[in-house]
């Protein structure tokens, strides 16, 4: 088939079987970018990275592309490591695509559990716009569904360790238990210059437009200028009813994994955070910072989390640059550092369930 016929030119197989798995063949994040890249193009569908957790054999990828084929709807929660039952799960943010959070679950090992969560599913890739508050709330309910009760672990790296900073006080507003917090090199609350900032390019940004609109419309003929204003006002229209907007251009796939989609959803965070009231954390942050921030204008910024956790705040530093924080090296550091929380949380919640049995007292 086709799709065979596709993997195995990337992972350099001669012959693949329908149910062979990618990851069993050698299978890792960059060739997954290069398969979903081909597979873009033969069957024109655009999925998630993460669907090859679910899906690693040809069989399973041909059911996936002949029931989403027109929908490209995915969910926003995604099981990368099913773990061992009884271990209280790690529950990852991503700015784009989950997928870069399997480094972590590989060093973690088969038995711990961990789920990834990306706004593809909930936020449309033609209309990326959302509130740090609302896309928290809307990953709360998710993570729910798999896990009702406390002790939560969660993570987020770049910008969305914001999202799992809100997700850990709607939790904590809830009556539930966050055992910690792990921001991987997310840069601090953004002070009134940074905001300042962020709504300026916001505003050389919008005459740009309003400059290529008189432009569009200095040049047309009469015929061509109605048009214009007719798609210019259909589409303000759609936006006010809150319907999407067909995208202006396309993201290409051939990037690293790390940066798939990155392009489409970076800047609603950028918006989102500068709306984003910061408010105190009754728990406690792990932070991890990359050493290298040559070009990284508000590293510094990131220590400012600490003063926020009133539970207490742990700093690890990772080896190399932002973009390196979830390769191999990094994750490795990440895992053991994270490890003995996750068992401690584990404990908590043995203990729990323990002293709620009926009869417990009575022992």
């Amino acid at each position: 088939s086709v799709l065979a016929r596709i993997m195995s030119e990337v992972l350099g197989v001669a012959e693949i079987g329908v149910r062979d798995n990618f990851f069993d063949l050698g299978g890792h994040s960059l060739l997954a970018v290069r398969l979903f890249a081909q597979i873009d193009k033969a069957f024109a569908t655009r999925m998630p990275l993460t669907t090859l957790f679910a899906a690693p054999t040809v069989e399973k990828l041909a059911e996936v592309i002949t029931e989403t084929a027109g929908s490209q709807v995915f969910p926003p929660l995604v099981e990368i490591e099913r773990g061992r039952d009884g271990r209280v799960p790690l529950f990852c943010v991503a700015t784009a695509d989950a997928f870069i959070y399997a480094s972590i679950a590989r060093r973690l090992g088969p038995e711990q559990p961990l789920y990834g969560l990306h706004p593809q599913g909930i936020v449309p890739i033609e209309d990326p716009r959302f509130d740090v508050e609302w896309l928290a709330a809307r990953y709360v309910e998710e993570i729910r569904k798999v896990r009702a009760h406390g002790p939560y672990c969660l993570a987020g790296i770049c910008s969305a360790g914001v999202v799992a900073y809100e997700m850990a006080r709607q939790l904590h507003s809830l009556g539930e238990e966050v055992a910690f917090v792990a921001m991987l090199d997310t840069y601090g609350p953004w002070g009134m210059r940074r905001k300042l900032w962020t709504w300026y390019q916001a505003a050389c940004a919008l005459g740009r437009h309003a400059a290529t609109h008189a432009r569009m419309l200095w040049s047309g003929g009469a015929g061509r200028r109605t048009e214009y204003v007719r798609t210019i006002l259909a589409r303000f229209v759609r936006r006010l009813r809150g319907q999407p907007v067909r995208a202006m251009r396309q993201v290409p796939r051939e990037r690293p994994v790390d940066q798939t989609y990155w392009m489409v959803y970076n800047g609603a965070y950028v918006r989102a955070m500068a709306r984003y009231r910061v408010l105190p954390l009754d728990g406690k942050l792990l932070l991890f910072y990359a050493t290298d921030t040559t070009g990284a204008t508000y590293a510094h910024t990131r220590d400012n989390w600490r003063r926020l956790a009133r539970g207490g705040s742990q700093v690890h530093m990772l080896p190399g640059r932002h973009m390196e924080v979830l390769y191999e090296r990094q994750a490795e550091v990440i895992a053991q550092a994270l490890r003995p929380h996750l068992l401690a949380a584990t404990k908590r919640a043995d203990t729990a369930h323990e002293e709620s049995e009926p009869g417990a007292a009575a022992t």
